[in-house]
């Protein structure tokens, strides 16, 4: 009723790790004013229909998001450089998935002097008394960004809906260890027919900030 007669977003399960409902506080008619360095995070697809998809941000709005289909590793690492020019961003702020063809691109940059940083969602979380790995802390850095009483809102103009809606797409559990559990990508790409790669891209570029903070309370 709340999506088809009211026209407003629906609420989502209560298992979704963000909640549907969030998006109309989120969205935007377009960019808003630049506020802090840009970030650039890199999906890189790993086989088949699965999309590379780079995303770039800096502190208040989504910026930009670009998607490929069927790049080698090669022509991966000179798009990153080529957008990485285009919105002057530095090295440091370049955070690749590194796991599976993700490794070639980052090793290639370093190769090349580029130092990104490369992030495995695989490995453990910074914070390993609440999330399982480094995957489900970066996307409980975005839910954080996502939600409506935020003190640092992430906003995304309408014309990156679609990256905005993927974002609602994974569930979690809360394991018997206490560990949160995010829904792993090859389960949410069975679901929804499609592979959340946009939304793993924005995930990424948490990566950096959540290390500061973990250093921070150290």
């Amino acid at each position: 009723y709340n999506a088809r007669v009211r026209g407003e977003f629906p609420e989502g399960g209560a298992d979704n790790l963000i909640s549907l409902g969030w998006l109309k506080g989120i969205l935007t008619p377009k960019t808003a004013r630049p506020k802090g360095e840009r970030i650039m995070g890199v999906d890189v697809a790993r086989f088949g229909d699965d999309r590379t998809v780079i995303v770039i941000r800096d502190d208040r709005t989504v910026i930009a998001v670009f998607q490929y289909a069927k790049k080698s590793t090669m022509e991966t690492v000179g798009l990153v450089q080529k957008h990485a020019s285009e919105f002057n961003i530095r090295a440091e702020d370049i955070m690749i998935d590194d796991t599976g063809l993700g490794g070639g691109v980052t090793d290639r940059l370093h190769e090349l002097g580029h130092e990104v940083l490369p992030v495995n969602f695989g490995e453990r979380a910074l914070d390993r008394e609440r999330f399982l790995n480094c995957r489900a802390e970066l996307y409980w850095a975005l839910r954080s960004a996502f939600k409506p009483d935020s003190e640092n809102k992430l906003f995304v103009p309408k014309e990156f809906a679609s990256l905005a809606k993927e974002c609602t797409w994974p569930r979690y559990k809360i394991r018997s260890d206490r560990l949160i559990q995010l829904e792993s990508k090859d389960e949410i790409k069975k679901r929804k027919k499609r592979s959340p790669d946009e939304a793993d891209a924005l995930a990424l570029t948490f990566y950096r900030q959540t290390n500061e903070f973990s250093m921070e309370a150290a």
